[in-house]
This record gives C-alpha cells, structure tokens and sequence, in this order.
C-alpha cells in the first residue's frame, strides 16, 4: 500500500525527487522491487518507500508491544508527528 502511494504521489507529480544518488550496489539489488512497482519511480523513490515502510513496521511494533512506554507520553501526538516526518523524507506532500 505504501507502495502504491508513493507511486501515485510520483505519477501525479507530488512527490519531491532526492539528488542523492544510489550506489550501484544498492541499485543492483533492487531487481525484485522494481519489477513490483513497475515504471514510474527512480531507483531513489524505492529506496526511499522501502526505508520508510521499515521505519513504519518498526513504529507500529514499538507502539503495540509497549516499548515506548514511559519514554513518550502521548503515543497518538508522537506517532502522528513521526509518520509526518516519514512521509516528507519521502517525498509526499
């Protein structure tokens, strides 16, 4: 899903592009991705989505499994603002 919103975001246009480049090592392992996704994203995008879906996994762990617990007091306030920030390191609006 976040695939595809990222993917969206680029087709229309509303996604930032990065002026960093990949390595070709990171480039030559993203055969499986890329053939997922299809046209329509650089290789930046995908890396970018793939660290962000991690980021997002790792989130959503941490909340369900208490690991935040008595080191953020308003879990909601705090995941809203990090998702905010993932989606801009992104690239989205």
């Amino acid at each position: 899903m976040l695939i595809r919103v990222v993917k969206e975001a680029v087709l229309a246009g509303a996604c930032r592009t990065s002026a960093e480049p990949v390595p070709r090592i990171v480039r030559a392992n993203l055969g499986a991705v890329r053939a997922y996704v299809g046209p329509g994203m650089d290789d930046d995008q995908i890396v970018r989505a793939l660290m962000a879906w991690t980021y997002l996994f790792g989130s959503i762990s941490f909340e369900l499994f208490g690991h935040r617990v008595g080191a953020v007091a308003d879990n909601s306030a705090f995941f809203r603002y990090e998702m905010n920030r993932k989606a801009t390191y992104v690239g989205l609006p």
